[in-house]
C-alpha cells in the first residue's frame, strides 16, 4: 500500500472514531465537512477517496472537533438534530449559515444558537 493511500485511510478512520465518540450521524458529519452524505458514505466504504481539498476539509473538521467536548449522549444529539430539522424549514439562509459556523466551532455554542432560534420561531423542543 502506498504511503499516500495509507494516510487517506487513516484520515477516514479518524473521522469514523470522532463520529462514534460524538454520536454524530453521517449526515451531520457530511454537513460539518461540507460534502454530501453519499460522498462521505463512499469514503467510509472505501469505494472512493476524498480529493485533496476534501482531505484538507476533513483535517480542519477533525481539528475543530478535537477542540470541543464530545456530545454526552446519543439522545441529546438526536434531540438537537430533530430540532434543527424542524427549524431549517423556517429560518433564513443567514441564520442557517450562522448555525453552521457555530456547529463547526463549538457544539455548546451550536446548541445555544439552536435554542435561541427555537425560541425566536416559537418551537418547543
Amino acid at each position: 500500500m502506498k504511503q499516500k493511500e495509507k494516510k487517506v485511510i487513516d484520515l477516514i478512520s479518524q473521522l469514523e472514531i470522532e463520529m462514534d465518540k460524538r454520536s454524530l450521524s453521517t449526515e451531520d458529519m457530511a454537513r460539518l465537512i461540507g460534502c454530501s452524505y453519499s460522498q462521505l458514505y463512499r469514503w467510509y466504504k472505501r469505494e472512493s477517496k476524498p480529493t485533496f481539498l476534501y482531505r484538507k476539509a476533513i483535517e480542519r473538521t477533525l481539528k475543530k472537533l478535537r477542540r470541543t467536548q464530545p456530545v454526552v449522549t446519543l439522545e441529546m444529539a438526536a434531540k438537537d438534530r430533530d430540532l434543527y430539522r424542524t427549524l431549517k424549514k423556517k429560518i433564513s439562509i443567514q441564520e442557517k449559515q450562522a448555525l453552521f459556523n457555530h456547529a463547526t466551532d463549538d457544539y455548546s455554542a451550536y446548541q445555544k444558537e439552536l435554542q435561541r432560534l427555537a425560541e425566536k420561531y416559537n418551537i418547543k423542543d
